[in-house]
């Protein structure tokens, strides 16, 4: 997954995530197209970094997106922050981040 913005003939921007596919476990997003006898695939993202809120225009994104990123920032939260309970600093910088 690598959203990006690219200014022709002078530079780009990406954020590259790290994604896995595995096994689909929720197969309620396409009712229509069900067939239990398919195995379906979905992406899992394994990259956990929240991203810089100050570096997107939210006037630009769609609402899926938007949602997008909040959900993904929240995933951040929520997966890292046991991880830098002994961290203070480290906790704070998390929180301004992926809030």
């Amino acid at each position: 997954n690598e959203p990006g913005f690219y200014q022709p003939g002078k530079f780009g921007i990406r954020i590259e995530s790290v994604m896995i596919s595995r096994q689909c476990q929720d197969r309620l997003d396409y009712p229509e197209a069900y067939d239990a006898k398919q195995v379906w695939l979905d992406f899992e993202t394994i990259t956990v970094v929240p991203l810089q809120r100050k570096m997107i225009d939210p006037e630009l994104l769609s609402p899926e997106a938007t949602r997008w990123v909040d959900e993904y920032q929240a995933f951040c939260l929520e997966t890292l922050r046991p991880l830098l309970a002994d961290d203070p600093r480290a906790l704070a910088w998390l929180e301004r981040e992926a809030l």
